[in-house]
């Protein structure tokens, strides 16, 4: 019954951050006019294929509940891919220094990026002045980080978030459950690296391959 409940939670979570996007384009789409056209079709010609396989990925896992193996990719080229996927969104990315050598695993990043990124957009959707960074580094090992300067993670949900499913009001607990055991799976850990009024920070950390 755990597996069940995970397994649909996991997809209820993707399924939530793909409505997101369309969402994104959607409002883009309808605020638009003649003058931003070539801005809206080369969104829409970026975004909707990200969007398209995304699903498919989805559907394949409710499909087929089983494990799914791991592909990497570079680290600066996985870095720009998701620069652009976010680009309209008002997420800022650090410039990174990282190797052109290294990798990382794409699925593991895509899901975890898209968590975090996804929970500090939904925090800036009530607190309108929140600042959504992310930034990815080498210094021993290979480091993402999503920072916000929103209010704290209240420590009642904080003690328990990324070790098992929690309720809360934003939907933080599964979708960050999911990923602090898929990282985990995959010799990586996710932590809330910061949690205070002003500097909100989770960390996806692991080898630098």
């Amino acid at each position: 019954m755990q597996a069940v409940h995970e397994t649909g939670a996991r997809t209820t979570h993707d399924i939530k951050n793909l409505l997101q996007s369309l969402n994104v384009l959607v409002s883009v789409a309808t605020d638009s006019d003649a003058r931003d056209a070539a801005r809206l079709n080369a969104l829409v010609r970026r975004q909707l294929p990200v969007v398209a396989q995304r699903l498919a990925q989805t559907l394949e896992r409710l499909q087929r509940p089983q494990p799914e193996g791991e592909n990497y990719i570079s680290a600066t080229v996985w870095w720009d891919g998701i620069a652009r996927q976010y680009q309209n969104e008002g997420v800022e990315f650090l410039p990174t220094a990282v190797p052109g050598s290294t990798r990382l695993p794409r699925m593991l990043f895509d899901s975890v990026a898209d968590n975090l990124i996804r929970n500090a957009l939904a925090k800036r959707a009530e607190q309108s002045s929140v600042r959504v960074r992310a930034s990815l580094g080498v210094d021993g090992e290979l480091a993402l980080r999503v920072r916000d300067n929103g209010t704290a993670v209240p420590e009642d949900i904080a003690a328990g978030l990324l070790r098992a499913p929690v309720s809360s009001s934003g939907g933080l607990g599964i979708g960050l459950y999911q990923a602090a055991r898929q990282a985990s799976a995959s010799g990586y850990r996710l932590a809330l690296e910061e949690n205070r009024d002003g500097d909100v920070c989770f960390l996806l950390a692991g080898p630098a391959l």
